[in-house]
């Protein structure tokens, strides 16, 4: 049974990429939901607290929301930004490296399984044309 939970991790965690951290973590568990900085903008975990509710099926997915920085944006944040959204990508893009990887090496599996039924239906096949050979020279013989 799905369960929902509310998680409040309140402390200094802005501006540290623990958005994108959360986001990751929550991808590779296959957790859907959101993860949004609040106003006061600071970067240390002081308290987490988990309520759990009823599983609603509301998100398809999991995502970053929100502003990175309440106000003015300097160059630097948006740097930072833009690296948090490039790493996003290629988190993704090796995600679905992984998954293809994976897929590919099932496929190698059974194409490995099917050479070797295979090597074993030639190897009976090759006794019995070496039997048969061996019939057709012995009636020859006589």
């Amino acid at each position: 049974m799905m369960k929902r939970a509310n998680v409040r991790i309140r402390g200094n965690v802005q501006m540290a990429g623990f958005r994108t951290f959360i986001k990751n973590i929550a991808d590779s568990l296959n957790v859907k939901g959101f993860t949004e900085n609040v106003e006061d903008g600071r970067v240390r975990v002081e308290e987490v607290n988990v309520a759990y509710e009823e599983y609603k099926g509301e998100f398809i997915g999991f995502e970053r929301r929100g502003a990175d920085v309440p106000g003015e944006e300097s160059e630097m944040v948006a740097l930072m930004r833009s690296f948090d959204k490039k790493g996003e990508v290629m988190i993704g893009i090796l995600g679905s490296m992984n998954e293809t990887l994976g897929s590919m090496n099932e496929t190698l599996k059974s194409v490995k399984e099917d050479t070797s039924q295979m090597l074993e239906k030639q190897d009976q096949m090759l006794e019995k044309q070496d039997e048969t050979i061996g019939a057709k020279e012995a009636s020859q013989k006589r």
